[in-house]
């Protein structure tokens, strides 16, 4: 019950210091002491109802059904402090104790800069919006008053029902408490555009707005990238961004953020593009408010891993209105006001800084909007077609190729750049140095494998804002390092680009299985499959020895069956600088630099399998085919076609009876080039390959994955056989994936993030001035 008085409180005295503030900025000016006043028990009052949800979720007070929801006895100290926001009332409660904590230095900032009852008016209707949502959805709710006919009244479970064993990750820790506050900050852009517009005052605005834009963005994308490190480490996609919608529903206001912040530069020094700053500003909180929508209102259910429960009608109309509300505010008066917006005249040159900034910021918007409507497919199916349905992965990575082509090239020739016109000589001499390391750069890359012209062009244009970044960062940390925030940042991109292009376009993937002490070769690794434990009631590790130049390191796969989600849960091991195993296993860091400190070593378990056929490893080293693809092994050169199956031996595999199932190799050796049939009948669900003899080899079919197209061969000489065991071999079937470069991309973000801190200190000393 304190907690619901605490949310109450809160509420109505934020829903009065936003109408004391808005009757100050009319004229009543003895109203805003009391709107301040106000505006601090009302934060007050977030932090008390805060303290008390977490100390009830410690000393595990079960009979609150947020806390029953998602917490247990047996969690860890800060897992338990995780499941503050597991759910959709904490989560918003964190957003709401941000927004509050925010709130206090921006009243104290704002009025600094004159701007106090505009902008506190409209940041504590925000506040008011929050808590209104705390007020229908209650982390404070009694399991009595949530089941009224299954407890009864001060019934007190015994144990919680846990947390999702998906969350239970460091980063998981960390993430959601970073994000929101991006969440919360980007109330403040939004906030100042609003209060622009009421004082009719659409230039200078930006100069206050600036840092906290910068602020917003930072936090947002320190979020983004954590969260992609969880979904890297936890949920086995072998990659560290899907494109899930719950992923892009946030990286979208940030893609429109960081474009305002490039245009906002340009308004601050030649008060053009006003109108677009302040339609950026706006957009990117409605498009926060429009996140929380796809995330929280169940509507991405079936096309997202990050989706919450259809939280109920409530809360699904007070979203809606939410969005309705503050894009009416916003847009509303926008539209009224653009008349009286005054148009600076843009520098039109193309070597402007101006008009670079200003292509750059438009770019981000088109990537933005690609993004937004691709994520948006569930809803507009759901409505049209009646089923929700996700776009394909493809559809970003084809729509968004060419634009980071582009903006990568912009970041390049931004940065050298004059304002008004640049003139073409300086710009050519300039350019010389980074011109000439970017393309000696993609032409070792095309020499070494690089072989799609986009890509090449990827590499080339990422590479150039790097060198042309990461020259100018270097003169000005020998002048006045202040300034070195902008061309930290983009040289942070650059390495970020260049990250993700080895990592995601050129990793490698195999499916292995692990016949239980038999080592396998795998890319240049050796893996065997030594057992497995019981880590604890319900979890197990599937232990795989890893060994490459004399030295090894025992990775535990777990996979095990989660009551929680009543589902087969797989976490991979990830041979990481990031894995925090580093810290609790010094073995490790000393692996890891001797043998993968290019890449990361990415293995994820699929099954673990009983076999009372042959052992796959005693026809000789397997090699792994792709479809069209050519391997060469000595004299032989091998090229899997395709699986070869008869319709007698389809029918037969699809009644359970025994069949036969072969695939076509075409093998070139000594200048002939002929198709073979190796094949693999399977009695009483035993496989038994039957092994062709070609030239002096035989080649078998070991093994095959529908699903990738890939096949397992051996070659051997003749004269070997294979090796049948009446007896059970475990086998571990397991995805291992190669990430080239994969630590570039986090480099990559630490580097931007700094030079995001960097440019915030110096626009917060400008506005000080």
């Amino acid at each position: 019950m304190t907690g619901r008085i605490l949310i109450y409180i809160a509420f109505a005295t934020a829903l009065f210091a936003a109408i004391g503030y808005y009757l100050g900025f009319r004229g009543r000016r003895e109203l805003i002491t009391k709107a301040r006043v106000s505006y601090h028990i009302s934060a007050v009052t977030v932090i008390l109802a805060s303290a008390l949800l977490l100390y009830f979720i410690l000393t595990h007070q079960f009979q609150y059904t947020y806390i029953w929801s998602y917490s247990s006895t047996d969690l860890s100290t800060p897992l338990l402090i995780s499941t503050f926001y597991a759910g959709q009332e904490g989560s918003i409660l964190l957003w709401t104790f941000y927004t509050a904590i925010l709130g206090l230095f921006l009243m104290g900032y704002s009025r600094r800069n004159g701007y106090e009852p505009e902008v506190m008016s409209v940041y504590s209707l925000i506040k008011a919006f929050l808590l209104l949502m705390l007020i229908v959805k209650s982390p404070f709710e009694y399991v009595w008053e949530t089941w009224p006919k299954e407890v009864h009244e001060g019934f007190i479970p015994p144990e919680g029902r846990g947390l999702n064993p998906l969350l239970q990750n460091f980063w998981m820790v960390i993430h959601p408490p970073i994000i929101f506050i991006g969440f919360a900050a980007m109330a403040i852009p939004y906030s100042h555009a609003i209060a622009a517009l009421l004082r009719r005052e659409y230039i200078t605005w930006v100069k206050p707005a600036l840092p906290w834009t910068i602020f917003a963005a930072l936090t947002l994308g320190a979020g983004l990238a954590i969260g992609g490190f969880w979904a890297y480490e936890t949920l086995g996609w072998g990659g560290f961004w899907g494109w899930d919608p719950v992923e892009n529903s946030s990286l979208v206001p940030w893609l429109i953020a960081v474009g305002t912040i490039h245009t906002m530069l340009v308004q601050k020094r030649t008060g053009a593009f006003a109108r677009w700053n302040l339609g950026m500003s706006i957009l990117a909180f409605i498009l926060i408010l429009y996140s929380t929508f796809l995330t929280r209102s169940g509507i991405l259910g079936d096309t997202s891993v990050h989706s919450f429960v259809d939280p109920g009608m409530w809360v699904y109309t007070l979203l809606i209105t939410l969005i309705v509300v503050f894009s009416g505010i916003g847009f509303g008066l926008l539209f009224a006001r653009r008349k009286e917006i005054p148009k600076v005249k843009v520098e039109a040159d193309l070597l402007s800084r101006e008009y670079n900034l200003f292509l750059a910021s438009v770019i981000l918007a088109i990537i933005a909007a690609l993004v937004i409507a691709g994520t948006s497919s569930p809803i507009i199916t759901k409505i049209f077609q009646g089923k929700a349905s996700a776009v394909d992965i493809s559809y970003y990575n084809k729509t968004t190729l060419p634009l980071g082509i582009i903006m990568a090239l912009l970041i390049g020739l931004a940065q050298v750049m004059w304002w008004r016109k640049t003139k073409p000589e300086a710009l050519m001499k300039t350019l010389m140095f980074p011109t000439a390391a970017s393309t000696i750069f993609t032409s070792i890359l095309i020499i070494a494998g690089v072989r799609e012209i986009l890509m090449a062009l990827f590499v080339l244009t990422s590479s150039f804002a790097f060198f042309v970044n990461l020259r100018i960062a270097y003169k000005i940390a020998r002048g006045n390092p202040k300034y070195i925030g902008a061309s930290l940042t983009h040289v942070g991109v650059g390495i970020f680009f260049l990250g993700v292009i080895a990592s995601t376009k050129y990793d490698k993937t195999q499916i292995i299985s692990l016949p239980k002490d038999q080592p396998v070769n795998v890319f240049e690794y050796k893996l065997t499959y030594i057992g497995n434990q019981k880590i604890d009631k319900e979890k197990v590790a599937y232990n795989v020895k890893v060994e490459k130049g004399g030295d090894s390191f025992i990775a535990p796969l777990q996979m095990y069956f989660s009551e929680y989600n009543q589902g087969v849960m797989r976490h991979p091991y990830i041979f990481s600088l990031l894995n925090y195993d580093i810290f609790s296993n010094p073995k490790l860091p000393a692996f890891l630099i001797k043998n993968m400190l290019t890449n990361d070593l990415y293995l994820s378990p699929m099954s673990l399998e009983k076999s009372t056929g042959f052992n796959p490893h005693s026809t000789g080293d397997l090699i792994i085919l792709s479809k069209d693809q050519e391997r060469t092994i000595g004299d032989y050169t091998l090229k899997f076609i395709r699986f070869d199956m008869t319709s007698d031996d389809m029918a037969k595999m699809m009644a359970g009876e025994d069949f036969a199932i072969g695939a076509v190799i075409e093998v070139t050796y000594g200048g002939k080039k002929q198709q073979v049939i190796p094949k693999i009948y399977y009695r009483n669900n035993v496989p038994v390959p039957e092994a062709v003899k070609i030239g002096d080899k035989q080649l078998t079919f070991v093994n095959l994955n529908v699903e990738t197209g890939q096949v397992a061969v051996s070659l051997k000489s003749n004269g070997g056989s294979l090796q049948v065991k009446d007896e059970p071999v475990e086998v571990l079937v397991i995805e291992a994936s190669v990430k080239p470069f994969i630590n570039l991309v986090w480099f990559g973000v630490l580097v931007m993030l700094a030079g995001f801190i960097v440019s915030m200190v110096r626009r917060i000393s400008e506005v000080k001035k």
